[in-house]
């Protein structure tokens, strides 16, 4: 978390802002890199949903930050503006993060690999957004988001991702309304689900929980 604080720090202060394109380069490889280590850390505090706020708080300063080094000036509403154009992609992982919580040992490694996806293709997502002169339109914004993201699992932490999701469902530990959060999200990654199919299973659980 320091490292990832330090790194916003230099950026705030203007210290990138005469830097050479590959020292840009360099420090929002850093800036991702850091937040990914933040989002997972804060994966191991015990208060479920708690993560939603402390993950969302490091993706707008990650997304601040990187737009600063790629020559932007933006206020906080901007930088949400930018992640509300994947807010479908935070659903079911953010869900998987709450049930993580309750299962020791196993869970914090799901809800590890979940932050680190996220905050990894957010940092993506963010950096070619503003390379390319913010021209991204918001299909493009959510393809990429879902192609980073699904590497990064795929890389980092496939195999006990797969075994943790197990886990929770041969244990009955995901709700019938997350489950279909899964299931559909991946389905959508597959091509065999659209975003309104995903639309319908986010109001569905907010109906749920209401």
């Amino acid at each position: 978390m320091d490292a990832f604080r330090s790194t916003l720090k230099r950026v705030y202060e203007g210290e990138l802002d005469s830097a050479s394109d590959a020292e840009k380069d360099q420090t929002v490889r850093r800036l991702i890199y850091t937040g990914c280590a933040a989002a997972m850390v804060t994966t191991l505090q015990p208060i479920p949903l708690l993560d939603v706020a402390l993950i969302t708080s490091i993706h707008v300063g990650m997304v601040h930050g990187i737009g600063r080094i790629r020559g932007y000036h933006l206020d906080r509403k901007s930088a949400l503006e930018i992640l509300n154009c994947v807010k479908t992609g935070f659903v079911t992982q953010h869900a998987t993060i709450a049930a993580a919580k309750f299962v020791p040992a196993a869970g914090e490694v799901a809800a590890a690999c979940v932050a680190h996806g996220l905050t990894y293709a957010v940092g993506s997502l963010a950096d070619e957004y503003f390379r390319t002169g913010r021209t991204m339109v918001p299909a493009a914004m959510r393809a990429l988001f879902r192609r980073v993201y699904s590497e990064d699992i795929q890389r980092i932490c496939r195999a006990k991702w797969n075994e943790v999701l197990g886990f929770f469902r041969g244990r009955g530990l995901l709700s019938s309304v997350e489950q279909r959060l899964l299931d559909v999200e991946r389905a959508r990654r597959d091509g065999r689900a659209t975003d309104a199919d995903v639309d319908r299973a986010i109001e569905d659980m907010v109906r749920t929980r209401k």
